[in-house]
């Protein structure tokens, strides 16, 4: 993950890195999502990330929509699992297991609910 930015084989960054102060490392050690993103990935795997928690939080509504009741704890989950990412996540949301556990909860309130829509 950020490791990496702490290696320096090339010479010519060896010798730019000479100028500035030694770091420590895993200085660039990143404590969100979003900046565990940047760095793994840059500005396409950051924006490509909220993008997918956006569309989630449209299926969410989506399906809240035609029942509120069971829907509810999903969303509560995903809230939950998304401020945690904000707050903590070194690694990004897509190696968080209470991440997946919550899309696993999405998964299958669709199918119930399409099922329902089929009888």
């Amino acid at each position: 993950n950020s490791r990496l930015y702490d290696i320096t084989t090339d010479p010519e960054l060896e010798k730019s890195y000479r100028l500035y102060p030694h770091k420590k490392a895993n200085w660039l050690n990143p404590h969100n999502f979003i900046l565990a993103d940047m760095l793994d990935g840059g500005l396409v795997k950051t924006i490509a990330g909220i993008a997918v928690l956006l569309m989630l939080f449209g299926t969410i509504i989506n399906m809240m929509r035609k029942n509120i009741g069971r829907v509810l704890i999903s969303f509560l989950m995903f809230g939950l699992v998304v401020c945690n990412n904000l707050i903590s996540s070194p690694f990004g949301f897509l190696y968080d297991k209470f991440f997946w556990i919550t899309v696993l909860f999405l998964i299958m309130e669709r199918l119930v609910q399409q099922k329902e829509l089929a009888e």
